[in-house]
């Protein structure tokens, strides 16, 4: 395993912490949901290969827990990490 100095190791959590920070104003900005345009009900994170949160944004946390757990049934379930490609994506609003 590589180590990180932690100067690194803070570079690396703050262009995390940006990438979902951008992915949220992505989402609101795009969205046509009254729900995300006005109560701002939703959240974006970023996951490791095992479906793991590593940074998201500041919007409502108790959809992250279930968002690692939802991850996490579809890569062992439906779609192993071995099949996926640069620049593929998984969305979803599974309510359970």
């Amino acid at each position: 395993m590589t180590t990180l100095d932690p100067i690194e190791l803070e570079v690396l959590r703050y262009a995390l912490a940006a990438a979902a920070a951008d992915k949220d104003v992505t989402m609101w900005r795009t969205s046509r949901s009254t729900i995300v345009l006005e109560m701002l009900d939703y959240s974006t994170a970023i996951f490791d290969a095992d479906g793991f949160n590593v940074a998201q944004s500041a919007r409502i946390p108790q959809h992250l827990n279930s968002m690692g757990f939802c991850l996490r049934t579809i890569i062992e379930q439906f779609l192993p990490i071995a099949e996926w490609h640069a620049g593929d994506a998984i969305i979803t609003n599974d309510p359970y």
